[in-house]
C-alpha cells in the first residue's frame, strides 16, 4: 500500500484500540506497553471522530472472581419448605453463593420455573455454570417433584463431559456418550432439554450464546439430536454501530461456515463474534471521522468489499493475533484472527467478503 492509504486507515483504526484489550493484543503502535496475548477485549468506541468510553459494559452477572479455593458440587436443598405447586411458587431471587436451575412446571401450559441452588463462594466463571448444569441434570428434589417440577434428565445422571466460558460470552456445554443412551432425542425430550439448558446457562448475563458438543464434537451432537451445528444466541446479534452495518466473514478462517454473530463480553455492543476457540473473528466497527476514500487499488493489494485493506501481524507465534482492517465510506473496520500465519490471513482476508 502506498504511505498515504496507509496512514489514513491507520488513523481511523487506532481510536478502535484506546482502552488496553484484556491481555493486550493491540499492535504496539496502536497501544504502546500493553502485553500480548490474549484475545481481544475493547472497551472504548469511536464517535464523531473522538473517542468516547462505553458506559454500558455487560457484567459477570452472578459468575464470581476465582480466589483459588475449590468448587462445589451443586446442593441439594431440603425437602422442607411450602407445598404449593410450581405455578404458585414466586420466582425466586438467589443470592450472592447461589445459582438458579430451571425445571419444567407441568401444570399446562408447562413452562421452565427456577429453583435455588447452593453454589459456594469465589468460583471461577464456567465453574458456577458447571455447578447450575449439573444441578439440572441431578434433576428436582421428593419435594419439588411432588410441587410439579420435572425433568427429561434421568435421575443422579452422569452425562456431563465438561464445561467452558469463552470472554467473548461463549458456553461451550459437553456431554457425554452417555447421553444417547436413553430417548432423550424424542421430540418433547429434546424440546424440554433445550429449553431448561438455555434458561440455566442464560441466567448469568455473561453467557451470550452456547455451543453443545458430544464427546468434544458439535456435530456428533447435532446428528444425535438433529439439529444445527450453530451457536444457541441470547440475544439479536448487534447488526450495526454508528449507522454503520456489521459485516460478517463469509466463512470462518478455517474454511467452515459462518456461525451467528453475538455480542462480545464484556466488551461494550460495538464488538461482535463468529466461531469458537482460535477459529474466530472478532470484529470492531466505529465511525470513520474523516469520511474520506482510499486511492485507486492496485492489482495486487487486498481487497474487502472493493475498499483496500491492511493485514498485519500483531503477535508473534504461536499465538499469533492478525488484525484486518479497512474503511468503507463513513465506516472504519478491525477484524482479529488469531491461530494463523500472516500469508494464511492475508488469503483470508481476499476471502472475506466472498467475492
Amino acid at each position: 500500500m502506498n504511505d498515504r492509504f496507509d496512514h489514513d486507515l491507520r488513523r481511523a483504526a487506532a481510536p478502535l484500540a484506546q482502552e488496553p484489550l484484556s491481555s493486550g493484543v493491540l499492535d504496539p503502535r496502536l497501544d504502546d506497553g500493553a502485553p500480548r496475548a490474549g484475545r481481544p477485549r475493547l472497551v472504548a468506541a469511536l464517535a464523531g471522530g473522538a473517542a468516547v468510553a462505553v458506559a454500558a459494559l455487560i457484567g459477570l452477572g452472578q459468575l464470581g472472581p476465582d480466589t483459588g479455593q475449590p468448587s462445589p458440587s451443586p446442593s441439594l436443598p431440603t425437602d422442607e419448605g411450602t407445598s404449593a405447586s410450581c405455578d404458585e411458587v414466586p420466582a425466586p431471587e438467589p443470592g450472592v453463593d447461589e445459582v438458579l436451575t430451571y425445571f419444567m412446571c407441568e401444570p399446562p401450559p408447562a413452562e421452565p420455573r427456577a429453583v435455588i441452588r447452593e453454589a459456594g463462594s469465589s468460583s471461577e466463571p464456567d465453574e458456577e455454570l458447571r455447578i447450575a448444569i449439573e444441578a439440572l441434570l441431578a434433576g428436582p428434589t421428593g419435594a419439588e417433584r411432588e410441587r410439579g417440577y420435572s425433568t427429561v434428565f434421568p435421575p443422579n445422571s452422569e452425562l456431563l463431559a465438561g464445561v467452558e466460558w469463552q470472554e467473548d460470552g461463549l458456553a461451550i456445554i459437553d456431554f457425554d456418550e452417555a447421553v444417547t443412551e436413553g430417548a432423550l432425542n424424542a421430540s418433547h425430550n429434546r424440546f424440554v432439554l433445550f429449553r431448561t439448558l438455555e434458561e440455566t446457562a442464560f441466567q448469568f448475563d455473561a453467557v451470550t450464546a452456547i455451543e453443545y458438543r458430544l464427546e468434544g464434537s458439535c456435530a456428533d451432537f447435532a446428528t444425535y439430536f438433529e439439529t444445527m451445528c450453530d451457536h444457541t444466541v441470547k440475544s439479536e446479534a448487534l447488526t450495526s454501530v454508528f449507522d454503520c452495518p456489521i459485516v460478517p466473514p463469509a466463512e470462518l478462517p478455517s474454511g467452515a461456515a459462518t456461525t451467528v454473530a453475538r455480542v462480545n463480553v464484556p466488551a461494550p455492543f460495538s464488538q461482535v463474534s463468529w466461531g469458537s476457540g482460535t477459529d474466530t473473528v472478532t470484529q470492531r466497527v466505529a465511525a470513520n471521522p474523516d469520511q474520506g476514500s482510499t486511492q485507486s487499488p492496485d492489482d495486487d493489494l487486498v481487497l474487502i468489499r472493493g475498499e483496500r485493506a491492511f493485514v498485519e501481524l500483531i503477535n508473534d507465534p504461536p499465538e499469533s493475533l492478525i488484525q484486518i482492517a479497512w474503511i468503507e465510506g463513513e465506516c472504519a473496520y478491525i477484524n482479529w484472527v488469531e491461530g494463523i500465519t500472516l500469508d494464511e490471513a492475508i488469503d483470508f482476508a481476499r476471502r472475506f467478503d466472498g467475492e
